[in-house]
């Protein structure tokens, strides 16, 4: 489930979302691959607050791969 950026009208996972998905991954690698720094990702899967564009780059990311593994 997807929430939607009215202002943007950019579909993107919640916050919660991105946590929960990020629970049984390697967070390094996940940085690297959604072009985040590992420092970032890490304080996100902490609970600390991250700016817009990261949680989007996140959301755009694991939102790729949910959709990948529905087409295999």
């Amino acid at each position: 489930m997807s929430i939607i950026n009215q202002q943007k009208g950019e579909k993107m996972l919640t916050i919660e979302q991105i946590k929960k998905l990020l629970e049984d991954r390697h967070l390094s690698i996940v940085a690297k691959n959604a072009g985040i720094g590992e420092a970032t990702i890490f304080r996100l899967a902490k609970g600390k607050n991250v700016a817009y564009p990261t949680i989007k780059k996140l959301s755009d990311y694991l939102e790729g791969q949910l959709e990948n593994a529905k087409q295999q």
